[in-house]
């Protein structure tokens, strides 16, 4: 593959993506769509003091990443080629002093075209390959597993959303902080909230199943 065609196809892959945000099919299911850098994405540490997300951006299902790409799109997206995408946020932790004992993140919505359950994980692998590496399967995994900091429901769109961050990420973040490190990574990654009916129907399953184990324990 020559340099240009690989290029070409990261700049059409770049247009398809936010073309797909701003413009949502059916099927469709992701929040933080059409999204870019936002002065809202901020850590608020120990009730008074502001980081800013200095960095963002997403790895999805097949490995992809475009690295000038500061979209943080999460979920999955059917226009964007049906694929899923996990996000990532990196802040500047250099100016920040232990201990931490509390905080959260506050997100700007952007874009949401279905409710979805978001959950903040840790980020285990080097940030600058992070940052600029244009495949890498392992990072899509790495931001949808690990230590949970923390989550909630996205269900409304271009508003700032905090999420009340957990004892793993001040544990995570403090142990960065004490070892020197001046760039700190929160990811997130999304699972569908059920619709009433599936909810009425999983109860209704679980409620025969129980009646069933009964008459045959009787």
């Amino acid at each position: 593959m020559t340099m240009n065609f690989r290029a070409s196809t990261l700049v059409l892959a770049s247009a398809l993506l936010f073309g797909a945000s701003a413009h949502a099919m059916e099927g469709d299911a992701y929040i933080f769509g059409s999204s870019d850098t936002s002065s809202s994405n901020v850590l608020s540490l120990n009730g008074s003091q502001i980081v800013q997300a200095t960095n963002s951006g997403w790895y999805r299902d097949d490995a992809m990443h475009i690295p000038s790409n500061q979209n943080y799109i999460a979920g999955f997206c059917n226009n964007c080629g049906g694929h899923y995408y996990n996000n990532f946020f990196v802040f500047d932790i250099s100016g920040v002093t232990t201990p931490v004992t509390s905080a959260s993140l506050t997100l700007n919505s952007f874009d949401v075209t279905a409710p979805l359950q978001y959950t903040l994980v840790d980020y285990t692998g080097n940030v600058d390959t992070l940052l600029n590496s244009e495949s890498d399967a392992g990072i899509y995994a790495d931001l949808g597993t690990g230590a949970t900091y923390g989550g909630d429901l996205v269900s409304t769109g271009y508003t700032n959303q905090t999420f009340a961050l957990n004892g793993a990420f001040l544990t995570n973040l403090n142990a960065a902080i004490a070892a020197g490190q001046t760039r700190f990574v929160v990811g997130g990654t999304t699972a569908p909230v059920p619709e009433a009916g599936t909810l009425a129907y999983l109860a209704l399953g679980l409620s025969f199943g129980a009646i069933m184990a009964r008459r045959r324990a009787a």
